[in-house]
Protein backbone atom coordinates (compact mmCIF):
# COMPACT_ATOMS: atom_id res chain seq x y z
CA UNK A 1 0.00 0.00 0.00
CA UNK A 2 1.41 3.45 -0.82
CA UNK A 3 1.16 6.57 0.95
CA UNK A 4 -0.72 9.39 -0.47
CA UNK A 5 0.30 11.97 -3.12
CA UNK A 6 0.87 14.17 -0.52
CA UNK A 7 3.18 12.36 1.18
CA UNK A 8 5.35 11.96 -1.59
CA UNK A 9 4.86 15.93 -3.03
CA UNK A 10 5.97 16.93 0.81
CA UNK A 11 8.76 14.72 0.12
CA UNK A 12 9.74 16.32 -3.05
CA UNK A 13 9.28 19.99 -1.87
CA UNK A 14 12.99 19.89 -1.10
CA UNK A 15 14.25 18.88 -4.10
CA UNK A 16 12.05 21.06 -6.13
CA UNK A 17 13.58 24.45 -4.46
CA UNK A 18 16.98 22.77 -5.51
CA UNK A 19 15.50 22.89 -9.18
CA UNK A 20 13.78 25.98 -8.92
CA UNK A 21 17.12 27.77 -8.30
CA UNK A 22 18.00 26.68 -12.01
CA UNK A 23 14.61 27.85 -13.31
CA UNK A 24 13.40 24.19 -13.56
CA UNK A 25 10.47 22.44 -11.04
CA UNK A 26 9.08 18.83 -10.67
CA UNK A 27 5.31 17.32 -10.78
CA UNK A 28 4.10 14.33 -9.48
CA UNK A 29 2.22 13.46 -12.38
CA UNK A 30 1.26 9.83 -11.01
CA UNK A 31 1.60 6.87 -8.78
CA UNK A 32 0.74 3.20 -10.07
CA UNK A 33 1.49 0.05 -8.57
CA UNK A 34 4.74 1.54 -6.70
CA UNK A 35 6.25 3.39 -9.63
CA UNK A 36 6.06 7.53 -9.35
CA UNK A 37 6.13 9.30 -12.50
CA UNK A 38 7.15 13.29 -12.39
CA UNK A 39 7.32 15.47 -14.92
CA UNK A 40 10.60 17.87 -14.98
CA UNK A 41 9.18 20.98 -16.00
CA UNK A 42 12.24 23.24 -17.96
CA UNK A 43 11.84 26.62 -18.82
CA UNK A 44 13.78 29.06 -21.42
CA UNK A 45 15.66 30.21 -18.86
CA UNK A 46 16.32 27.02 -16.91
CA UNK A 47 20.14 26.03 -16.72
CA UNK A 48 19.39 22.76 -18.21
CA UNK A 49 22.91 21.53 -17.88
CA UNK A 50 22.89 22.45 -14.20
CA UNK A 51 20.31 19.71 -13.68
CA UNK A 52 21.76 16.38 -12.63
CA UNK A 53 21.16 13.81 -15.78
CA UNK A 54 17.68 11.67 -16.01
CA UNK A 55 19.78 8.28 -14.41
CA UNK A 56 20.89 10.26 -11.65
CA UNK A 57 17.52 12.35 -10.67
CA UNK A 58 15.71 9.11 -11.13
CA UNK A 59 18.07 7.57 -8.42
CA UNK A 60 18.06 10.11 -5.68
CA UNK A 61 14.67 10.81 -5.82
CA UNK A 62 14.23 6.85 -5.80
CA UNK A 63 15.89 6.93 -2.34
CA UNK A 64 14.12 9.84 -0.90
CA UNK A 65 10.30 8.52 -1.97
CA UNK A 66 10.92 5.24 -0.71
CA UNK A 67 12.00 6.82 2.55
CA UNK A 68 8.68 8.64 2.93
CA UNK A 69 6.68 5.71 1.48
CA UNK A 70 8.96 2.13 1.22
CA UNK A 71 6.19 0.69 -1.27
CA UNK A 72 7.63 3.26 -3.92
CA UNK A 73 10.01 0.74 -6.38
CA UNK A 74 10.34 2.76 -9.24
CA UNK A 75 10.95 6.51 -10.08
CA UNK A 76 10.05 7.52 -14.10
CA UNK A 77 11.18 11.23 -14.67
CA UNK A 78 9.68 12.77 -18.18
CA UNK A 79 12.72 14.78 -19.32
CA UNK A 80 12.37 17.03 -22.20
CA UNK A 81 16.04 17.24 -22.38
CA UNK A 82 16.20 13.92 -23.85
CA UNK A 83 14.16 15.46 -26.47
CA UNK A 84 16.75 18.21 -27.49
Amino acid sequence: MTAGTSTLTSALEEYREVLQIDGADLELTGVDAGIVHLRLIVGPDTCTDCILSKPMLETILLDVLQEADPAVTLVVVDDPRSAL
